[in-house]
């Protein structure tokens, strides 16, 4: 109850300084304060330049009407009365009309600017003249005025939001279940591994990751490295990566997979390099996956640590699945290849296994990497009122076919609204391209 109060709060507060705003910088005409005095020196420099250009047409337009007038008469010499050219006439009369009106337009020009100095003077005297204090009790009477009308729109908007929501629950959400899975990785098989003893908790503080002779492994940060142990003969190499895949440069820049740190192990047939992967943040866990060649992962960029050397990623695209827009997410990125992977998450990892016929429903987002035997749809959330409240989501995550998925224990931060709005757009946006 006490997030839903504050979620109406902010509401409200949002459209009370919008009003606010509204009211503030619009200017109100016969009142004289400093936004008319920006509009009346603003008329004034339009007035100014209009007259600049009438006089310099001023000194021509009598030659012009003589000219005209000149061309009239040799009209009606040429012509006659009979044959004259109507129309030529009545434009070059249209013409004199409009160039012996120059004066007149400018007389009228300078009389309103002459005007709009005195009202210009009037309003800087009365600006100067109100206590220091009078804007804010003007700020004030302007929130007053504008409360009720806030709280109009407040409701409007949260009846809307929850027509909206019950709409989306009642009539769109039950024909959901029946749209086709999403399969993440290409050549979906039932014959996936994973076992049902390979459920649990999997995460771990900090990992030892061995790199046999002649091969590597990336580590995409310093920070993540506490240190290596090379046995004797062993020669250890460490340059930088720039880029984890050159085709597609920006997955790589936004998940942080660009300016790694690559440890080679040169030794072709002695000893293992140990490399010594940990966090300063107390709160992040590590699993190690091990990709044997023929096998794909469904993973999410963002949450990979560290991958081997014979470690391939690739994009599919699944934007003619209906399921995947209500996921939220239309791209996918597999891994392939042989070799090891590391993982990270916030809060814990827990590994679980989905077998032929059984249905495993997790929470939405909440999945970091899956095996190529499972398919990936949603279901309604069974509980109205948490999704009314918008404690859960409208779907879950149900995860069906054979093998074995990773997921993590979300912790939500102490955030502020702003950051929260600014955090859900860009995670909206980095979850609907597979980030």
């Amino acid at each position: 109850m006490k997030q839903i109060l504050q979620r109406i709060l902010s509401v409200f507060i949002v459209c009370l300084v919008s009003l606010t705003l509204y009211d503030v910088l619009r200017p109100v005409p016969g009142e004289t304060n400093s936004v008319d005095s920006r509009l009346i020196m603003l008329r004034i420099a339009e007035i100014d330049k209009k007259l600049g250009k009438l006089e310099t047409l001023k000194p021509q337009a009598e030659a012009l009407i003589l000219i005209k007038r000149a061309e009239i008469a040799l009209e009606y010499t040429q012509g006659g009365i009979i044959w004259v050219d109507k129309a030529k006439i009545s434009r070059l009369e249209r013409e004199i009309k409009g160039l012996q009106a120059i004066p007149k337009e400018i007389e009228r020009l300078e009389e309103e600017r002459s005007k709009l100095k005195d009202k210009l003077s009037k309003a800087i005297a009365l600006d100067k003249s109100k206590p220091w204090y009078e804007p804010l009790l003007a700020l004030g009477g302007v929130i007053y005025a504008r409360i009720w009308d806030a709280v109009a729109y407040t409701l409007y908007f949260i009846a809307g939001l929850l027509g909206f929501k019950m709409f989306s629950y009642f009539c769109i959400a039950p024909f959901v279940g029946k749209f086709k899975s999403v399969a993440p990785a290409d050549g979906w098989t039932v014959s996936g591994n994973g076992q049902p003893g390979d459920e649990g908790q999997t995460g771990d503080k900090a990992l030892t990751v061995h790199i046999p002779p002649s091969h590597s492994i990336t580590i995409i940060g310093e920070e993540y490295i506490q240190g290596h142990k090379a046995q004797p003969n062993v020669k250890v190499d460490k340059r930088t990566r720039w880029l984890m895949d050159w085709s597609c440069p920006f997955m790589c820049l936004v998940c942080k997979l660009c300016f790694m740190t690559q440890f080679n192990n040169l030794s072709e047939s002695r000893g293992d390099l140990e490399l010594n992967i940990t966090s300063n943040n107390p709160d992040e866990y590590f699993s190690r996956i091990n990709i044997k060649p023929g096998q794909q992962y469904f993973i999410k960029p963002s949450d990979l640590v560290a991958f081997g050397s014979g470690i391939k990623i690739s994009p599919r695209w699944r934007l003619f699945h209906l399921a995947a827009w209500c996921m939220g997410q239309v791209r996918f990125f597999t891994l392939s290849g042989s070799g090891q992977v590391v993982v990270r998450a916030i809060g814990g990892l827990t590994k679980g296994c989905v077998t032929s016929g059984t249905e495993v429903v997790e929470r939405k987002h909440s999945l970091i990497c899956a095996s190529q035997g499972i398919r990936l749809h949603v279901k309604r959330n069974q509980t109205f009122w948490p999704f009314m409240t918008g404690e859960a989501n409208l779907f879950d995550l149900k995860l069906i076919g054979h093998g074995t998925y990773h997921t993590c224990n979300v912790v939500t931060g102490g955030s502020t609204a702003s950051e929260k709005l600014i955090q859900a757009i860009l995670k909206a946006i980095g979850q609907l391209l597979g980030f």
